[in-house]
């Protein structure tokens, strides 16, 4: 049986991404809602990157897949409400993705917009 991580290495490495299938078994088999599976997916990637275990490229990478997944009929989609936190977390590595409008393009977008927003998370007691 896959675990987590394993699902989450695989999810943020191209070519090797876990089908959709994959993950609702993973579900199935460990008990888990696939809106709690969303949640500790993200809190999981997020800590790594708080605790700068992981990087931004591979966190990015991962919450991209996680979000194709919550945008996905049919267990999400787009009469289905995305779970919390693991929508503020995607946000959160999105907006390290490009420059800002207004900022001088010496700004990395990443230093500015979603370590901020990561750490808040954690610090502000959020997430743990």
């Amino acid at each position: 049986m896959i675990n987590l991580e394993a699902l989450i290495k695989a999810a943020a490495t191209r070519g090797t991404e876990p089908e959709y299938s994959t993950i609702l078994e993973f579900c199935t088999a460990t008990r888990t809602m696939p809106e709690q599976f969303c949640n500790d997916y993200a809190v999981w990637v997020a800590k790594g990157f708080y605790e700068e275990r992981l990087t931004y490229e591979f966190c990015d990478g991962a919450m991209n897949y996680l979000w194709g997944f919550m945008t996905t009929p049919p267990v999400f989609g787009e009469d289905k409400n995305i779970p919390e936190p693991a929508f503020e977390i995607y946000r959160a590595f999105d907006e390290g993705e490009y420059h800002h409008q207004g900022d001088p393009s010496a700004i990395d977008p990443v230093e500015k917009y979603t370590k901020p927003l990561v750490e808040e998370l954690f610090r502000g007691g959020r997430l743990s």
